[in-house]
């Protein structure tokens, strides 16, 4: 995995296309929902990333997106806008872990009352006061064939667009998710 600049506009120049196929023109990704998905923090990976990451200061935005032959990670500064691809028949294993959620409504606040009336977390956490809840992050791991380990962390609140992104040919095969969330819609009696 070697990063490259990218043009200008931000396109893919020729030698990432050739190495990774050409990216979905905008009608099809919205026809078979082929999106990229952002918000990525970076957390480890080969010598050339890491240094990259290291000489901005951690302060890249990252983006992935599909292409025809793999996976284009866009790598956003202030300064510059390069790319590095992973192929899909190089990637071995996709690693989805979702973080354990933190749940603790307070005695007879808006949450707990909504809880203890057996409403789902996911529409009774939209009533909590700060501190009652806090969603846990989701970490992304790609193991490649030569060794290559790539990590990310991303916020919980995406859990969703992050599976349906890697549960899509030709990954679909290739991904493990695991839910450590053990926060569930029962609520311990204060």
């Amino acid at each position: 995995m070697k990063i490259q600049e990218l043009k200008e506009n931000g396109e893919l120049t020729n030698q990432l296309i050739n190495e990774f196929g050409k990216p979905y023109p905008l009608r099809q990704r919205l026809k078979i929902r082929k999106y990229g998905l952002g918000g990525l923090w970076y957390k480890s990976s080969n010598a050339q990333i890491s240094e990259f990451h290291d000489k901005y200061f951690n302060k890249v935005k990252t983006h992935i997106e599909h292409t025809y032959e793999g996976l284009i990670f866009r790598l956003w500064t202030s300064r510059a806008i390069k790319a590095y691809g992973i192929r899909y028949d190089w990637i071995q294993l996709i690693k989805l872990i979702k973080r354990e959620d933190y749940v603790n409504p307070e005695f007879v606040s808006p949450m707990w009352i909504l809880l203890k009336l057996n409403m789902p977390l996911k529409y009774a956490r939209r009533f909590a006061r700060m501190g009652e809840y806090e969603c846990g992050p989701i970490d992304l791991k790609i193991e490649c064939q030569d060794g290559i380990i790539v990590e990310y962390e991303m916020n919980g609140f995406s859990w969703d667009q992050v599976t349906s992104f890697f549960n899509q040919d030709p990954l679909k095969t290739k991904v493990r998710i695991e839910d450590e969330n053990t926060a569930s819609n029962r609520v311990e009696d204060k």
